[in-house]
């Protein structure tokens, strides 16, 4: 056996895993030693733990002179990266940099003495530091042992560098990276200690190709800290997977030219030979690298069988149903290989899988396969009987991951097996699953320590400030949300059970982080944080200052920190109740058996409760009697007043939130919006007068006006959820029983009683599509209801968010909440989150067709008059048509009401991607000074000289009224220019050229990816400009993907949505095969990101950079 070099990696581990962690590189500089005079405080120690200590000083309020003592070169760095990160080329010790205070002095020089009873820190230049108090935070040193200490240390046999390294700082790991060379795949290493340091590099060892002997005393390695179930878990993994020699000590170690021997005690022993005397193949460590499924000492791997198509043996990528944790590397980051000829698959052999927990030959093996045909792929030997799972073919089974900690070294393949197969093993405690390059992966995660709360104030308090250090001993869960988002509140629904049911344990903590202007006023965000019934404290962050402390990206943004101040998770999007709901069951678990869980009421301290006639109304319309009916959303019902637009009529609901049918005493709302009459000539037919988008509950109601009835028409009371499988009700025959559920199509068409909903906002009638318009808000799409022929079609948008026009199918939406019919049929829209109207009409045989008057995009908005190219609006929510056929717009966070006249001959625009298709026209201002309109009815009456005069009577919803504005007689209003604004998120920095994009997702605790239905995730991505990107557009099913950007481009935004659906797994029976008698619950996250990014030089070529989002982890 040729033994290349030894590595040394039984250093104890009492270091590192209870201090903050950052990738982003050294945030701060701390203050050079100078005059060495008395400080108060000497910390020795630059890492994390002595980084803790100088933080929680000043953290604590501690305002004394500290000194830190920092014996390496450089900057302190997190320790605890050196194997996961440093060592794999991830991170340089630089970016693996810990920030220093800048009121902490920082010493670079090795302590080398310590005078406790004069409390003086000796250094190595000669120096003395006396102090008040030293804190020895030193960490650990390695024990090399008698048999490593007998190799020569300052030089190699031949001459060059010593073949046997002690890993222990990134010095070391720089000194390893050396060693290996370009290719690793040629290297024997030996591992002498199986800790977490040794387990984790001698994981990625095998990954990149090494071979690799691990030797530890114990015949458990980690017991001591996993538990005995876990260690011998691990245990199995590495015997699976390397050559390791558990329980056996090194009796000598002699280092010669060309490498290294190693004798254990008992005789066994690997010493130089010809390459060719290398161990017999064995099974391969679960890496889908080509190098790495093979022993041999050829130079170049061998080349597979096949390779999916569309993928590479070298990439680590391949497909993942959820069965155990997998992962990959990024293409672009690893050494060219040659590609496998892709494998033959039919479409016939996608059918419904479940995954085998057992390791896998090659990536080549993941082409699904119809049972009895034969696989692409060759078998591969086994070492255990646990090779094969019941059911599936010796050369189709699913890999099953080795080691639970290293961020890049489990490459486990995976494949898919027609036939059922075990339910996965359950993970380690102490790790956490990731997903990298769209496979899934667990990881232990250093220990992070939450950043604090900082802001203007707090809501929900009773006016107190309150801090982490308050919170000790609850999970808190931290929701960084925006007031105009509708999937912000859909988060907000989601978690109001939960937060209920643990109440005593679980604070959640709204962190207000405002995307637009008007957000950013802290009377608006008190009145939303009243409006949406927000039962829980609420940070005002309008500077970004706590978004930007925990990198978040996305609105919303969940992050769930345990008792002891630590993050255990975050994730983006909406669709995470569930997996939310496991953690904090685990999180009470674990930590009422620590003693650390403390049970009590939290901080949350209820505001008074307003009164009056109308709550946050949200839209009215005009009966035939002329009083008004409104949707007064914060009261859970409808109110009808008298034409003075004050005088209560009857209310229409109990006003307690919830859905339910019945008479107006009995009905349930939940926070309805937008109204609208039914033709006088289909009333009789259908049985209601008026339809209601009744928004939190996703439904659409039908009320009675003779005796306030209310009927829900269509929506199944759930949230239509983006690439769900379960959004329609499956059923034999109209009327029939339900048979199961089913995924929606895109422009399908179903009972409007069998498909759920997104939010619906508004509602309008439409002669030329002879149906009601339905503005669904939560999905950014355009529907159909027709309660005549009992029909909800999919009429535009593709539920991506953005501003695309075109024909329906294609065309893109953003949280469209306002809906108007002209007098020539078109329907207008305003487009709240990209600040837009659009105008839609009806094309003969051929759908929809979109086009867009106003608006620029989801970041750009203001309050601008002028031509429509260059107008800007800030999040409409309603719109209305006058009678010579221009458009009024409730600017709501503009607090305006503007007009829209279109130019004569419908021209259309100059300078759009698209040239043509916009509307052009002018846009002027009718009335200011509004609070948060959102609703405008249009008032044609007689004015005082006998003339028709025109009165828009507004819905005012911050002020709960309802205001009446009068026309000028010339129609044109005023031209403002109140300025533009963009949204004020920090803009990220991308290096033109390859960037890669990694989406993480986790499945909860107890759940796995599901692909009953087809493939369980999705990607998208685009950009504005779409020059922004030369390659890497379009739509895939990994959540990874190589970017190329555009260096011509100096700014823009890359959009990116991602998908993961999920199930619970199944138990498994007496005969041990999954409970035929439960059906799986199914779980879909999703979230669509638009990041600002600033196109900069990267200067020399290195590794390519990566771009973050993380869907869940």
């Amino acid at each position: 056996m040729l033994t290349t070099f030894l590595l040394r990696a039984d250093t104890p581990m009492g270091y590192g895993w209870d201090g903050e962690y950052t990738h982003r590189g050294y945030l701060g500089q701390g203050g050079e030693m100078g005059d060495v005079d008395r400080p108060d405080v000497v910390v020795v120690g630059g890492g994390a733990a002595g980084r803790a200590a100088v933080t929680t000083l000043r953290g604590e309020g501690f305002d004394g002179r500290v000194v830190l003592v920092h014996g390496e070169e450089g900057e302190p760095y997190l320790r605890t990266l050196v194997d996961k990160a440093i060592l794999q080329g991830l991170l340089t010790a630089e970016q693996a940099a810990l920030p220093v205070p800048l009121d902490v002095e920082l010493v670079r020089a090795r302590a080398t003495g310590l005078d406790p009873a004069r409390r003086a820190v000796v250094l190595a230049d000669g120096r003395e530091l006396t102090a008040a108090a030293v804190v020895l935070a030193t960490g650990a040193v390695p024990r090399p042992g008698p048999a490593v200490d007998r190799v020569p240390a300052l030089a190699g046999a031949d001459g060059g560098e010593p073949r046997v390294v002690h890993l222990h700082t990134a010095r070391d790991a720089e000194r390893l990276r050396a060693l290996l060379g370009p290719d690793p795949a040629r290297r024997t290493v030996t591992v002498l200690g199986a800790g977490f340091v040794g387990s984790e590099t001698a994981a990625w060892l095998a990954e990149v190709g090494a071979t690799v002997h691990l030797v530890a005393r114990s015949r458990l390695p980690l017991a001591g800290a996993l538990g005995t179930a876990v260690a011998r878990a691990v245990a199995l993994r590495h015997e699976e997977h390397l050559d390791a020699h558990l329980g056996r000590r090194v009796e000598a170690v002699t280092e010669h030219p060309g490498g290294v021997t190693v004798r254990l005690a008992g005789g066994r022993s690997w010493s130089p030979t010809s390459p060719s005397s290398r161990t017999a193949p064995r099974p391969p460590h679960p890496a889908p690298a080509a190098a790495s499924t093979s022993t041999t000492a050829s130079p170049s791997p061998p080349r597979p069988a096949c390779s999916p198509p569309g993928r590479s043996p070298s990439t680590g990528t391949g497909t993942d149903d959820g069965s155990g944790p997998t992962t990959g590397t990024p293409p672009s980051r690893r050494a060219p290989t040659r590609r496998a000829p892709p494998c033959a698959v039919s479409s016939a052999a996608r059918t419904p899988a479940r995954t085998c927990p057992t390791p896998v030959s090659p990536s080549c093996c993941t082409a699904p396969r119809s049972p009895g045909s034969a696989s692409p792929c060759p078998a591969r030997p086994r070492s255990t009987a646990r090779s094969t799972a019941a059911g599936c073919s010796p050369s189709c089974v699913s890999g099953a991951t080795w080691s639970p900690w290293s961020a890049s070294a489990r490459r486990g393949s995976s494949t898919r097996c027609a036939e059922t197969c075990a339910a996965p093993e359950a993970s380690s405690v102490h790790s956490a699953p990731a997903r990298e390059n769209g496979r899934v992966t667990t990881e232990r995660l250093p220990r992070v320590r939450a950043s604090e709360l900082v802001g203007r104030g707090w809501l929900n308090t009773g006016g107190r400030d309150l801090t982490l250090a308050d919170l000790r001993g609850k999970i808190v869960l931290v929701d960084f949300w925006t007031f105009c988002c509708v999937n912000c509140l859909h988060v907000l629904d989601e978690l109001r059970e939960l937060e209920e049911r643990h109440r005593d344990v679980l604070v959640v903590v709204g962190v207000h982080s405002p995307k637009f202007e008007h957000e950013a006023d802290p009377a608006a965000l008190a009145a939303a944080v009243e409006r949406y019934e927000v039962h829980h404290p609420v940070l005002d962050d309008p500077e970004l200052v706590t978004w930007s402390a925990y990198a978040a990206r996305a609105w919303p943004t969940l992050v769930v920190v345990d008792p002891e101040g630590y993050v255990v998770a975050q994730m983006a999007g909406e669709g995470h109740a569930s997996a939310i709901a496991a953690l904090v069951e685990e999180l009470v678990s674990e930590h009422d058996a620590k003693g650390t869980l403390h049970r009590g009421d939290g901080p949350y301290v209820a505001p008074e409760p307003s009164s009056g006639t109308l709550r946050f109304p949200a839209k009215a319309i005009e009966l035939p009697g002329g009083n008004i009916l409104v949707a007064d959303a914060g009261h859970h019902a409808l109110a009808e007043l008298l034409p003075d637009g004050e005088t209560l009529v009857r209310r229409i609901g109990s006003g307690e939130r919830g859905l339910a049918d019945g008479g107006p005493e009995d009905a349930r709302f939940a926070e309805p919006n937008g109204l609208c009459l039914v033709p006088v000539e289909l009333r009789p037919w259908l049985g209601y007068d008026v339809v209601v988008a009744d928004t939190a509950n996703h439904v659409l109601r039908g009320v009675r006006l003779e005796d306030g009835h209310v009927t829900t028409v269509a929506g199944t009371g759930e949230q239509f959820m983006v690439g769900g499988v379960e959004n329609v009700v499956l059923r034999e025959g109209r009327g029939a029983d339900v048979t199961g559920h089913g995924p929606a199509e895109a422009g399908g068409q179903y009972a409007p009683l069998d498909v759920r909903l997104s939010s619906p906002w508004d509602v309008a009638w439409s002669q030329d599509l002879a149906a009601f318009v339905v503005a669904m808000a939560g999905n950014h799409t355009l529907w159909a209801f027709d309660g005549e022929q009992g029909s909800m079609t999919h009429l535009a948008g593709t539920m991506n968010e953005g501003l695309e026009d075109g024909p329906g199918a294609s065309a893109w939406f953003a949280q469209p909440s306002g809906l108007a019919v002209a007098p020539d049929g078109a329907v207008w829209v305003a487009d709240a989150e990209t600040s837009a109207l659009r105008r839609v009409t009806a094309v003969t045989g051929e759908g929809v067709e979109v086009r867009t008057a106003v608006g620029q995009g989801l970041f750009d908005f203001g309050h601008r008059d002028g031509p429509a190219e260059q107008a800007l609006m800030q999040h409409p929510l309603g719109v209305a048509t006058l009678p010579d056929g221009s458009v009024v717009v409730a600017d709501t966070y503009d607090g305006a009401l503007r007009r829209f006249a279109p130019a004569a001959g419908d021209a259309g625009s100059v300078g759009d991607d698209t040239s043509g298709t916009r509307l052009a026209g002018e846009v002027t201002t009718l009335a200011t000074g509004l609070a948060e309109p959102s609703g405008v009815v249009v008032q044609v009456g007689e004015g005082p000289d006998g003339e028709p005069q025109v009165h828009l009577l507004v819905v005012e919803s911050a002020a709960h009224r309802l205001t009446r504005v009068a026309l000028p007689a010339s129609l044109a209003g005023e031209v403002l220019d109140g300025g533009a604004h963009r949204t004020q998120r920090p803009v990220t920095d991308i290096g033109a050229g390859p960037l890669w994009l990694d989406v993480p997702f986790v499945p909860a605790p107890g759940q796995k990816l599901d692909d009953r239905f087809g493939p369980s995730t999705e990607l998208r991505v685009s950009a504005t400009p779409p020059e922004l990107l030369l390659s890497g557009e379009g739509v895939g099913v990994e959540l990874g993907r190589d970017l190329v950007i555009n260096p011509a481009v100096g700014e823009g935004v890359l959009h990116v949505t991602a998908r993961a659906a999920s199930c619970d797994v199944v138990p498994l029976g007496p005969d041990g095969e999954p409970d035929p008698d439960v059906f799986p619950a199914c779980h879909l996250a999703q979230q669509d990101w638009g990041v600002p990014v600033r196109v900069v030089d990267r200067g020399e070529p290195g590794d390519v950079p990566s771009l973050t989002l993380p869907l869940r982890g």
